[in-house]
């Protein structure tokens, strides 16, 4: 909360009025909510903010309050004073608006911790708080999905925090202790959602109730799965109709081209675990090097040290294990280019009748076959298309938190107890 100082002030009243009234102090609050843009909630001087309902529109809206103006001492005619109160009001309202919007310099725009969960509690909606900018729309599309309404908070929103899960985890915490020895419980509210990472190998996980660790390595990795094929297949290409393919054939040759992985992402992984390992990869590392013919020669020359390092932790080759240790951006980043390079060998195979016929091919073996990409598809674009997908059974266990803590939010009232 920003205080604009007051106007410049006056010598004496205008010619024709009274003495002008104290002029407000404006406080601009920088939020999103689905208040209307007329209603303004006020505040008094020395009390907590008192946040509107966060449960609507995620625009980055401008609020602003004010306190109450006080009542002028000086002798007034019925309606003077409050008239320039309100024609001051909104000069500075104007003026601290449009600084706020403008300046590079100005206060941080970013939300408090408890800000968070007030808004959670006022309007009786869960509010999520996770790693980045980018899981925001997953997330939301997440819970639409299950019927839910609620609101998604990078942790780069909130004051105080460093990016990534150790500031989502600081944040839970803070907001821990924040509500330590109160009847406010914040697990009913708040969610922080969070990567798994190299946590489980590193003996590194969280203890707060408050936080949901993702099943697999991110939230990436949850969308290599074979049941996003078919409906992939039918976002691609013009075949709509039911699709009916060698599924598990398909996945089993994706898994194949993409066991280059394996190696990669344990030389990776063991650096992770043991600082003094001397790794060829990194987690920084750009996905292409999987290809590269040196880095294959360099990572077979210690796969025997590699798989006794997976032996000792249960890891092995198939896509279901390395959900788990392999980063999430590069599994997908492998999946996606090897299920764009299976969709575009679907037109051949119908074609030559390898496997069942498009309406087209079956009329007319020259015709245009449905199983043809459209225009505007490539590797790169099938990565974000895959996201789209949040249908998927994998992300069930998500749904069931989210639909358990928008349970546990309504049944709350304004003070933080549940019913």
């Amino acid at each position: 909360l920003a205080a604009v100082p007051p106007g410049p002030a006056r010598s004496g009243p205008a010619p024709g009025r009274t003495a002008p009234v104290d002029a407000p102090r404006l406080k601009v609050w920088s939020g999103a909510g689905r208040s209307s843009d007329s209603q303004v909630r006020h505040r008094t001087a020395g009390r907590a903010p008192f946040p509107p309902p966060c449960a609507g529109s995620r625009s980055r809206r401008i609020r602003y309050y004010r306190t109450p103006v006080r009542k002028s001492t000086a002798p007034a005619s019925r309606g003077d004073g409050a008239c320039e109160a309100r024609r001051h009001w909104a000069r500075e309202a104007q003026s601290s608006i449009s600084i706020r919007a403008h300046s590079k310099k100005g206060t941080s725009m970013k939300y408090e911790v408890d800000e968070i969960l007030n808004m959670a509690i006022m309007s009786k909606t869960p509010h999520l708080v996770v790693e980045g900018v980018d899981d925001i729309c997953i997330y939301e599309a997440i819970a639409k999905e299950a019927n839910v309404e609620c609101e998604v908070y990078a942790i780069q929103m909130i004051d105080g925090f460093a990016g990534g899960n150790n500031g989502v985890i600081d944040a839970i915490d803070a907001l821990e202790n924040m509500t330590s020895g109160s009847n406010v419980i914040p697990s009913h509210f708040v969610l922080g959602i969070i990567d798994r990472d190299t946590r489980p190998y590193r003996n590194d996980l969280p203890a707060n109730a408050t936080i949901l660790m993702l099943k697999y390595y991110s939230i990436e990795s949850h969308f290599v799965s074979k049941e996003v094929i078919v409906p992939v297949i039918q976002r691609l290409t013009r075949n709509l109709a039911n699709i009916e393919l060698k599924l598990d054939e398909m996945m089993a040759r994706i898994e194949q081209n993409i066991s280059n992985l394996y190696y990669f992402s344990l030389d990776a992984l063991r650096n992770a675990v043991d600082p003094s390992y001397q790794q060829i990869i990194g987690f920084s590392t750009n996905i292409g090097r999987r290809n590269d013919d040196g880095t294959i020669r360099q990572l077979a020359a210690r796969s025997s040290q590699l798989d006794s390092f997976a032996l000792g932790l249960n890891l092995n080759s198939s896509i279901d294990s390395m959900r788990e240790f392999v980063k999430g951006k590069w599994i997908l980043t492998a999946f996606s280019e090897e299920l764009f390079n299976e969709i575009e060998l679907l037109k051949l195979k119908c074609k030559d009748n390898l496997i069942q016929q498009c309406r087209m091919c079956t009329l007319d073996q020259s015709a245009p076959c449905l199983y043809s990409v459209k225009e505007g598809f490539t590797k790169k674009t099938l990565y974000p298309t895959l996201c789209d997908f949040v249908h998927i059974a994998e992300l069930d266990y998500i749904r069931q938190r989210i639909r358990l803590i928008a349970d546990t939010s309504k049944q709350s009232t304004p003070n933080g107890f549940t019913h």
